[in-house]
């Protein structure tokens, strides 16, 4: 039933069926659902269900919502038989199962192929026997509808899926082309001015595929997404977060190498140092610049100064399962400690570009 005067038309209906002596045991939900109105009979009862269907449709028919499709109705009115399961649950996580696989094909099948996806799907005999009934005693106009719902949600969801991807691919290759402080900033710009011009474009036309069809809107939507936050929430240090999350495997290459040369270099005692005048004074000067032993032409002093020292103190925390935002600068020399030990030390044979030089 509809919420709207629910409780007086429950009490009215409950009222029939108790001057009807009618055997029952009935619940009300105050939610709007589907089965917000559940009356229990007998099983063998049909008399009495068939007058609780007439009298609900003469007495209300303004207040009743449309019955789950994929349940036997009458007259607008759901029936099932009880047992030790919820159908409604079991069908709704099929059918959830379905749209996501769906999504992950990027295809929209026809309703034979649903039906079959189904027979393969469900292990349960009673829920696939009522589900297999619907679509065999329904009109083919009523499939069209029931499934054509079913399209719908599948055909936005995919939709949204490509919308993202598009997004994902123009960061991922403005991250790959300038580097993550470029991707902080395009995303910013994005989302406080509506400015795409920090994004690259490229012969694949990044930036121009965003312009047609991903807003601000959007990309706040995918970062709450991604954080668990709330749209409201989002500030610099949101962006930041979610870069680092999504570049963590790359970044944290680029943090380990530029390490393991000064740790080859110099010493452990060298490194943890250069580490922590870097969280908090913002001095790099402790790192080394170049790897000594293979001349790369890379210095590894700059790549590392890229990051301010509160992104590059929150990444380490972040690489370490520690939450960001806990204020723990009195802790660092065991977080960094923790970060050698983890990710720098067991890297130190790995990398043929750097060796003991000491």
């Amino acid at each position: 039933m509809k919420t709207i005067h629910i409780y007086e038309n429950v009490n009215e209906l409950f009222d029939f069926i108790t001057n009807g002596k009618m055997i029952h045991a009935s619940k009300v939900a105050d939610r709007a659902r589907t089965d917000n109105v559940i009356v229990r009979l007998r099983l063998d009862d049909f008399e009495s269900a068939l007058k609780i269907i007439e009298f609900v449709n003469k007495r209300f028919p303004n207040f009743l919502n449309k019955s789950n499709p994929f349940i036997p109705t009458i007259k607008g009115i759901g029936l099932m038989k009880e047992s030790g399961i919820s159908y409604n649950s079991e069908i709704s996580s099929l059918i959830s199962l379905y749209i996501n696989t769906c999504i992950k094909n990027n295809k929209t099948p026809s309703i034979n192929e649903y039906i079959e996806w189904f027979k393969n799907n469900c292990n349960n005999a009673e829920v696939l026997d009522v589900f297999l009934s619907i679509f065999k005693k329904e009109k083919k106009e009523s499939k069209k509808a029931i499934f054509g719902g079913l399209k719908q949600v599948i055909h936005a969801a995919i939709d949204e899926k490509n919308k993202k991807q598009i997004f994902i691919d123009a960061l991922n290759a403005t991250y790959k082309k300038y580097g993550l402080n470029q991707s902080i900033r395009a995303i910013t710009c994005l989302i406080y001015t509506n400015n795409y011009s920090f994004f690259t474009n490229g012969y694949k036309e990044y930036r121009k595929k965003m312009e047609s069809i991903v807003t601000s809107d959007d990309v706040i939507r995918y970062i709450s997404n991604s954080l668990g936050i709330k749209n409201a929430e989002i500030n610099h240090s949101m962006i930041e977060l979610y870069c680092y999350k999504l570049f963590s495997k790359d970044i944290l290459n680029t943090i380990i190498k530029s390490c393991l040369v000064t740790l080859i270099n110099h010493d452990e005692y060298q490194l943890h140092n250069a580490l922590k005048y870097a969280i908090l004074n913002e001095d790099y000067n402790g790192f080394s610049r170049y790897n000594k032993n293979i001349n790369d032409g890379i210095n590894y002093r700059v790549i590392l100064s890229e990051f301010s020292n509160k992104s590059l103190y929150d990444f380490i925390k972040l690489s370490l399962g520690i939450e960001v935002s806990r204020n723990d600068l009195g802790d660092i020399d065991r977080i960094i400690h923790m970060f050698i030990e983890k990710y720098i030390i067991p890297n130190k044979e790995l990398y043929e570009n750097v060796s003991n030089t000491k």
